[in-house]
């Protein structure tokens, strides 16, 4: 038999958003399912709040309406409201503070022990 490799999924959370001081274990849960959609290149999904409930195993609606607006909040999402259609999200690459640095600016930011006064507030 040959050894094949499988390709296993995985969901990778930005250590950003994982570690975020104002984002408890159900905001990181919604995220999870968010960017379990997320496509891999444009990072955009666009799940039924139903589903998201589902698989984030939140317990009511408007707990997950609380999440979805926190996670807004802080810079880990972006929503883009339809009528009568699936919202869309978008899944940042970076924190809002990072948004619109060179590549070179983001390294070093990156590369610090300890961020400069106002990032992660």
């Amino acid at each position: 038999m040959a050894n094949t490799k499988i390709p296993v999924p995985f969901i990778m959370v930005p250590e950003w958003v994982w570690a975020h001081p104002d984002l408890g274990k159900v905001d990181v849960m919604v995220y999870m399912t968010l960017a379990h959609h997320a496509d891999n290149k444009t990072r955009v999904c666009w799940p039924s709040q139903k589903l998201i409930q589902a698989e984030s195993k939140v317990g009511n609606i408007r707990t997950l309406r609380t999440s979805l607006r926190r996670l807004e909040e802080t810079g880990c999402i972006e929503i883009q409201k339809r009528k009568g259609r699936n919202d869309l999200y978008y899944l940042p690459p970076a924190p809002p503070q990072l948004r619109g640095m060179t590549d070179d600016e983001v390294k070093f930011y990156m590369s610090l022990d300890e961020l400069p006064p106002g990032f992660g507030e």
